[in-house]
């Protein structure tokens, strides 16, 4: 059968990453700013919706994650907030 392709989306404000049901396989946030700031990650193609998980980057940190068994969003894939000057590039399906 394997494996379907996968898209990606570049993210430097919130927004849709799928703007329906999918799969979030893997991500990558960095944070060019000298402070602490917020990614959250929610179950809704507008708004904030539901929290599914929230990251805190530290100053100047870049975080990169490919989930081992890939997280489902049943309404669509919203980076609901993405703080100051965070940038995000996903892969989904």
């Amino acid at each position: 059968m394997g494996i379907p392709a996968t898209s990606t989306t570049k993210l430097t404000a919130a927004g849709n990453i799928k703007a329906s049901a999918g799969y979030l396989l893997w991500f990558i946030v960095s944070n060019d700013k000298d402070d602490d700031q917020d990614c959250i990650f929610n179950n809704a193609t507008s708004g904030t919706g539901s929290e599914v998980f929230r990251l805190k980057l530290g100053a100047y940190e870049t975080i990169c994650f490919a989930f081992p068994i890939a997280l489902w969003f049943s309404t669509g894939i919203r980076v609901g907030t993405l703080d100051g000057d965070l940038t995000i590039t996903c892969g989904y399906i």
